[in-house]
């Protein structure tokens, strides 16, 4: 089931976006030193980071924040 999802993005220490977002937003976004995803439903937030799909941040309804940086090797959010 496709649910909106609320979605707050810090690049590099500045709040850049925060809204709820509808099933099939896509949205992209950049930073030199980090970004930070916290979603009020992880379930339905699919990330890709650095050109690999990561699959979605968590479970439906799950709080959960997220923090990416140069360098990072992540394989999948689960």
């Amino acid at each position: 089931m496709e649910r909106p999802s609320w979605l707050r993005v810090i690049a590099d220490g500045q709040t850049v976006f925060e809204a709820t977002l509808q099933p099939g937003a896509e949205l992209n976004w950049e930073a030199e030193q980090s970004i930070v995803l916290r979603t009020g439903n992880a379930g339905g937030v699919l990330v890709t980071f650095n050109n690999r799909d990561l699959g979605v941040m968590g479970q439906f309804g799950e709080v959960k924040e997220q923090i990416f940086e140069p360098g990072l090797e992540i394989n999948s959010l689960q």
